[in-house]
């Protein structure tokens, strides 16, 4: 018997063994990702399946329950990733995916193999057309946010060679009708990152996660300190919805000082600020007492949750809890 035929029931059990043995950790994630509307283990595996080489999919299944990746948003990139993986990979000295601990890791090694498609005269031409706009210049750092998704797969494929997901047509839809996305180009593109904080992704390099160094980036770096700012103006002046959410995503991220976001969340009118309240006592930028105003004053959101958890987590008592539920069953 042929050694293929031997592998080839075990590679279709494959998806029945990962649900039965992780499933309830890919279900937990699932609730978690915002990219999807699945919402059981099956389903999400054999999306997996179908995007993935088969003889990865329980690696790729790892780093989904680690929180690594967004499930429909970005498996494209995984699947180019690894495809180059097995593509080149006798040339690496790792080549076994599982000594891969991280997408980043991956990310980082295959990006070499990357067949970029610079053109000069294009990038001029996206610019001159207003297909790709340039919102600030200054020294060997620029801003572009491009309009359309030519102009986006042609800076952050073509020529940077990023694992930004805002690449494929569909994905660059849904984020630039959220809000604009900034890329930011230091020495003509030494240096690559892209920022779009009405979605909380805040600043990512060019393997799509955070900077190793937030705070050295923000000190030396002209455009991304423009950039921190825009952002902040346009959450201050509730140009999106929630404005609560990436208020606080922002200051766990290292972006912004808390009590700026406190005001953003005590002004929030669209979104849920008893969440926000909670999740910024949660992490230390804000005390009790203020969330609990916040949670008390609240006519939007979800306030009886919020005062759930900050009771459940010990920041307030049971009675205030009580008083909130009753309150808001009035």
């Amino acid at each position: 018997m042929r050694l293929n035929e031997v592998l080839k029931p075990l590679l279709e059990n494959k998806v029945d063994y990962l649900a039965q043995h992780h499933g309830e950790a890919i279900e937990a994630q699932l609730k978690k990702d915002r990219s999807t509307q699945l919402n059981s283990a099956l389903d999400a595996l054999q999306f997996m399946e179908k995007n993935v080489p088969k003889k990865q999919l329980q690696w790729v299944v790892k780093q989904y329950i680690n929180g690594e990746f967004l499930l429909e948003e970005d498996i494209q990139v995984i699947a180019e990733a690894l495809n180059l993986f097995n593509e080149h990979k006798n040339q690496l000295d790792k080549k076994d995916i599982n000594q891969y601990q991280s997408l980043k890791e991956l990310y980082n090694t295959t990006h070499q193999f990357k067949e970029l498609n610079v053109d000069d005269n294009k990038e001029r031409k996206l610019i001159a057309s207003g297909e790709l706009e340039v919102v600030f210049e200054q020294g060997n750092e620029r801003i572009l946010i491009p309009r359309t998704e030519k102009a986006s797969h042609y800076m952050a494929d073509d020529k940077w060679g990023t694992e930004w997901c805002t690449r494929f047509p569909k994905n660059f839809k849904r984020y630039s009708e959220q809000g604009p996305l900034y890329m930011i180009d230091i020495n003509n593109g030494e240096e690559v990152y892209q920022a779009h904080w009405e979605s909380g992704e805040n600043i990512k390099d060019i393997s799509d996660k955070e900077p190793s160094d937030i705070e050295s980036l923000k000190a030396r770096s002209v455009a991304v300190q423009w950039v921190i700012e825009r952002g902040k103006k346009r959450i201050e002046n509730m140009d999106i919805s929630n404005p609560s959410s990436p208020a606080y995503l922002m200051v766990r991220d290292r972006y912004a000082e808390p009590e700026w976001a406190m005001k953003v969340i005590e002004n929030d009118t669209t979104g849920n600020p008893p969440r926000a309240a909670y999740d910024m006592v949660r992490d230390g930028h804000a005390k009790p007492e203020w969330a609990m105003k916040v949670i008390e004053n609240a006519t939007i959101g979800n306030p009886p949750w919020a005062a759930y958890l900050m009771t459940r987590d010990g920041y307030a008592t049971q009675e205030w809890y009580e008083e909130i539920k009753r309150k808001n069953q009035q």
